[in-house]
């Protein structure tokens, strides 16, 4: 089954928490121009978007990196692998993940050999291929991992809240309340536990950046049609 790009904007939001790069931030001002475009995100929160967008574009990418080590990658309670907050590092995991696979093949894509299919922008990749109301569907079935990234992330005054605020807004279903509030009681910046540094961060990006007109792999696209 051969899919066209519905919309932009969940591929694009995916990019958004990519491992920064210059190459990501070349093609900053087109992600924008997509998202006002598109206008799938309220003004509120295409606001704040934009000001990620900005502080990316004006940090020293150093910073970008240093940073963005520091919270997704050293902390398993930021991990960016949605079924690493369902599952852990159970038995479970892997059949899920299988599942994940299997679920993507159907709708015609494929990944690339090394790509995880939980990594959150290779799932919003996933989801720029649906249909805007099918995409806010699937991802209300993760709107408590979403919600409570995006609590912990304001935890640490992350510009990086703004991509999980969107994607809140953008779900089909709203959050568990009582849910997020019981893990937040439980949770803050001094006693996060740093995760185990692994290769799996040293790796080059699988996902593409979106330019004008099409999708331009940065090195290779983690989705196939």
């Amino acid at each position: 089954m051969t899919m066209q790009t519905k919309c932009d904007t969940y591929k694009i939001l995916g990019v958004l928490i990519q491992y920064p790069s210059q190459a990501l931030i070349s093609v900053l001002s087109e992600c924008k121009e997509a998202l006002q475009s598109e206008a799938l995100l309220s003004k509120d929160v295409l606001k704040e978007v934009c000001h990620l967008i900005k502080h990316l574009q004006q940090t020293e990418l150093l910073s970008l990196e240093e940073n963005y080590v520091s919270l997704f990658d050293f902390k398993s309670s930021l991990s960016l692998h949605l079924l690493e907050h369902t599952y852990g590092d159970s038995r479970d995991r892997g059949q899920a993940l299988l599942d994940i696979v299997s679920y993507y093949e159907k709708s015609g894509l494929y990944l690339q050999p090394g790509s995880m299919p939980d990594y959150m922008p290779v799932f919003l990749e996933h989801l720029s291929f649906l249909p805007t109301i099918k995409a806010s569907q699937v991802l209300s079935c993760h709107i408590n991992t979403i919600a409570l990234l995006e609590q912990r992330l304001k935890e640490h005054d992350s510009a990086y809240t703004a991509v999980f605020s969107a994607l809140k807004s953008l779900s089909a279903s709203k959050e568990d309340e009582k849910y997020v509030q019981n893990a937040m009681n439980k949770y803050t910046r001094e006693s996060e536990n740093s995760k185990t540094v692994d290769e799996k961060w040293q790796e080059p990006n699988a996902f593409s950046i979106p330019t004008k007109g099409k999708m331009k792999p940065r090195h290779n696209d983690s989705i196939k049609k």
